[in-house]
């Protein structure tokens, strides 16, 4: 990404599984213009996984498609004060990346409000709401 995409893209997040200290499977990408991210999209949709991340011993091929939240500002506003901040804010290498104009990677924003806690998922959720009502 840095070389054919450097300073085409304000910000990257790839989401961690914080159980197993690792990426979940999937990222996302904000790119400053439509013609940027339809480049991505015609280099990456579809390619081995092993040519796009040298050294993944994976039989998958990427997928591309297009994020619910769109922009960079509604990126790093759902980002910044959410309950995952409690996590990635102890763990620098699991920040969202945040990029200037000139493709210079700035710190990302912190949270500007307290944040959430982090709410319980699936069976661990269901067990929380029977205990607390």
């Amino acid at each position: 990404l840095n070389v054919d995409f450097n300073g085409l893209f304000d910000f990257m997040y790839l989401p961690i599984d914080f159980k197993n200290k690792c990426n979940v499977g999937y990222g996302f990408i904000n790119f400053r213009t439509v013609e940027a991210c339809d480049k991505f999209i015609k280099d990456f949709h579809g390619v081995d996984v092993r040519k796009c991340l040298p050294g993944l011993n994976s039989k998958k091929v990427v997928e591309v498609t297009p994020a619910r939240v769109q922009g960079l500002a509604e990126n790093v506003r759902r980002l910044r004060n959410s309950p995952v901040m409690n996590q990635l804010v102890d763990h620098p290498e699991w920040m969202p990346l945040y990029f200037n104009a000139s493709g210079i990677e700035e710190p990302f924003p912190m949270p500007d409000q307290p944040l959430p806690p982090v709410k319980p998922r699936g069976r661990n959720r269901e067990a929380a709401n029977r205990d607390s009502g």
